[in-house]
C-alpha cells in the first residue's frame, strides 16, 4: 500500500465518521422534535443538511478515483458545488453506477425530492430565518411551517388509513381530558397560535 494510498484512506475513513455523526446526529434530533421542542428540529435540519451535503461530496470523489486511476478531482470541482444540495443530488442522480442509479427512480414531486428541496433550501437560505426576520430583512419561508407541510403530506399519503382511524379514539379521549385541565401557550410549527386550537401537531378533528 503506497504511502499516497493510505492517506488518502485515512482522510475518507475520517471523513466518514464526521457524515455519519452529522446524519445520526440529525436523525436522532428529528425523533426527538415536537411543537414543544422545536430546537430538535433546528438541530436536525443543521445536521442533516450537512451530512447529506459531505456524504455526497464524498460519493462524487470516490466515482472520479475509480474512473481516474484513483486520482483527485481538481479543487475547483467541489468548490463550484459549494453547499448547493440540489446540484449535488443532480450530479449523484446522473451517475451511470450502480446501474440502476437508484435515485433515478425518485420523482420531481414524491416524498423524498421534497425533502431533498427542503434541506437544500435550509442549507442556503432558510436556516437564517429567525436572524433575518429580526432585522426585517426575511424573505425565506420560516422552516418549521414548510416542515409542518411536509410531515403532514407523510401523514396522509403515507400512514395506512387503518393505522389513522385506530388511533383516533384514543386521541379524542386525551382532547377531552385535557381540554378543560390543560392550557397552552405557544405556537405550533406553522405559527398558528396554540390557544386558537389544539397543540397537537394531529389533531382528532383533523381530516382523516
Amino acid at each position: 500500500m503506497s504511502t499516497l494510498f493510505s492517506q488518502t484512506h485515512h482522510l475518507l475513513t475520517l471523513e466518514g465518521y464526521l457524515l455519519q455523526g452529522c446524519l445520526k446526529t440529525g436523525l436522532n434530533s428529528l425523533q426527538q422534535g415536537h411543537v414543544g421542542n422545536k430546537g430538535a428540529y433546528y438541530t436536525a435540519f443543521l445536521q442533516l443538511s450537512i451530512g447529506i451535503e459531505r456524504l455526497l461530496k464524498v460519493i462524487l470523489l470516490i466515482d472520479h478515483m475509480a474512473r481516474n486511476d484513483l486520482a483527485m478531482p481538481a479543487i475547483k470541482t467541489f468548490k463550484g458545488y459549494g453547499h448547493d444540495l440540489n446540484k449535488l443530488y443532480d450530479a449523484v442522480k446522473s451517475l451511470p453506477d450502480p446501474s440502476p442509479n437508484p435515485l433515478v427512480a425518485i420523482e420531481l414531486d414524491s416524498i423524498p425530492a421534497k425533502l431533498v428541496e427542503f434541506l437544500a433550501k435550509f442549507a442556503k437560505n432558510t436556516r437564517y430565518h429567525n436572524l433575518d426576520s429580526l432585522v426585517g430583512e426575511s424573505t425565506a419561508t420560516d422552516p418549521l411551517a414548510e416542515w409542518h407541510v411536509i410531515v403532514l403530506t407523510i401523514f396522509h399519503e403515507d400512514i395506512p388509513q387503518a393505522s389513522k382511524k385506530a388511533t383516533l379514539p384514543q386521541l379524542a379521549t386525551s382532547a377531552l381530558l385535557m381540554q378543560n385541565n390543560v392550557s397552552v401557550v405557544g405556537r405550533n410549527l406553522d405559527g398558528s397560535d396554540s390557544r386558537s386550537g389544539c397543540f397537537c401537531l394531529f389533531c382528532p378533528r383533523d381530516d382523516f
